[in-house]
C-alpha cells in the first residue's frame, strides 16, 4: 500500500521544502513556435518634447553652442602679404613688361595700336550694287552709239551733194531706210537708259517729281513734249550728282531749237539759214546729250557701287 505524500502542516519547519517540480512541457507546435499575441498592447513611452527654438532670433549663436575654434586655435593659415600693385603702362605702351611674370610673353606690337573700323564691303567690279539698282553701263554705251550713228547721218546728208542722193531709186532708199532705222535705234536706247537712271533714284528713295513712268509717258503728250521731258532729265542729272545747269542747258536749249526748226526745215533748200541751224542745233544736242550719258552714267556707278 502506497503511503501518501505528507501534508504541509505536518511538515517539520527545521526542514527545508524540496524544490517543485518543474512541470512538462506543453506542445511545442502551439506554444513554443507561436508565441502569443496580446491583443491590448502596452502604451508607447512617453516622448520628449523638442526643445524650443530662440524667440524670433533664429538659432543661437555658434559660440553658445560650442561653435567653431577661432583659426588661430586651430593652427589657421599664415596672414597674406600685401599685394604689389601693377606699374601703370606709359604713354603709347600696350601694357607693361613689369607687371607680368617672366613666364608671359610680351604683348604683341600691333596691340599697342588703336583698333580701326572693317572697311566696308566693295561690291564687284563689273556692278553689284543693292538688288533694286541696275547697271546704265549698256544702255549708256547703246545710246552713245546711236547718238553719234546720227550725227554721222547728219553731216552726210548736209555735205553729200543733193543731186547725187535724189538719182536712182536704191541709194536714196537705202539712205532713208539707213537714218530711219538709226533714228529709232537711237531714241529706244536713249528712253531705256534715262528710264533705267531715274528708277534706280527712285528705288533708292529719292524724292523725284516725276517718276520712272514719266520717262516715257511725257514724250507723248502733245505740247507737254517740249517741256517735260527736259524737266525729267534734268532732275535725274541733279538726284545723280548736281554739277550745276551748264550742260544741261546746253542739251535743252540745242534740242529744243533742232525741234522747233525741223518742220520748217523740210521745205527750204540745203543753203537756207534755216536748214543750217537746224543742222547745227541738232548735232549740238547730240554731242551733249552725249556728254548728259556718260555724266549720270558715271555718276550713279560710283554712288550705288558703295551703297
Amino acid at each position: 500500500m502506497t503511503q501518501p505524500p505528507p501534508r504541509p502542516e505536518d511538515r517539520d519547519p527545521a526542514t527545508p521544502a524540496s524544490p517543485r517540480p518543474t512541470p512538462p512541457p506543453t506542445d511545442p507546435l502551439t506554444a513554443n513556435l507561436i508565441p502569443p499575441v496580446d491583443p491590448w498592447p502596452a502604451a508607447a513611452p512617453p516622448q520628449e518634447p523638442y526643445p524650443p527654438a530662440a524667440p524670433l532670433g533664429g538659432y543661437p549663436p555658434a559660440s553658445a553652442q560650442g561653435g567653431y575654434p577661432p583659426a588661430s586655435a586651430q593652427g589657421g593659415y599664415p596672414p597674406v602679404p600685401p599685394q604689389v600693385a601693377h606699374p601703370q603702362a606709359a604713354p603709347g605702351e600696350a601694357h607693361p613688361s613689369a607687371a607680368y611674370p617672366a613666364a608671359y610673353q610680351a604683348a604683341h606690337p600691333a596691340a599697342s595700336q588703336p583698333a580701326h573700323p572693317p572697311p566696308p564691303y566693295r561690291y564687284p567690279a563689273a556692278f553689284g550694287g543693292p538688288a533694286q539698282v541696275k547697271s546704265l553701263r549698256v544702255p549708256a554705251v547703246m545710246a552713245t552709239v546711236g547718238l553719234i550713228l546720227t550725227i554721222l547721218y547728219i553731216v552726210i546728208l548736209y555735205t553729200a551733194d543733193p543731186v547725187s542722193i535724189t538719182l536712182g531709186d536704191a541709194p536714196r532708199l537705202v539712205l532713208y531706210v539707213g537714218i530711219f532705222a538709226t533714228v529709232i535705234y537711237t531714241v529706244v536706247t536713249f528712253l531705256v537708259w534715262l528710264h533705267r537712271a531715274s528708277a534706280n533714284l527712285w528705288n533708292t528713295g529719292h524724292q523725284l517729281t516725276w517718276g520712272p513712268g514719266w520717262t516715257i509717258g511725257a514724250w507723248c503728250i502733245p505740247i507737254a513734249n517740249l517741256i517735260i521731258p527736259m524737266m525729267i532729265i534734268r532732275e535725274v542729272d541733279r538726284e545723280s550728282r548736281d554739277h550745276g545747269p551748264g550742260l544741261f542747258a546746253a542739251y535743252a536749249v540745242s534740242w529744243t531749237v533742232s525741234v522747233l526748226l525741223e518742220r520748217s526745215s523740210r521745205t527750204a533748200s540745203s543753203g537756207n539759214t534755216v536748214h543750217v541751224v537746224e543742222t547745227v542745233a541738232t548735232i549740238a544736242a547730240a554731242i551733249t546729250a552725249i556728254l548728259l550719258i556718260r555724266r549720270v552714267t558715271a555718276d550713279q556707278e560710283q554712288r550705288f557701287r558703295t551703297v
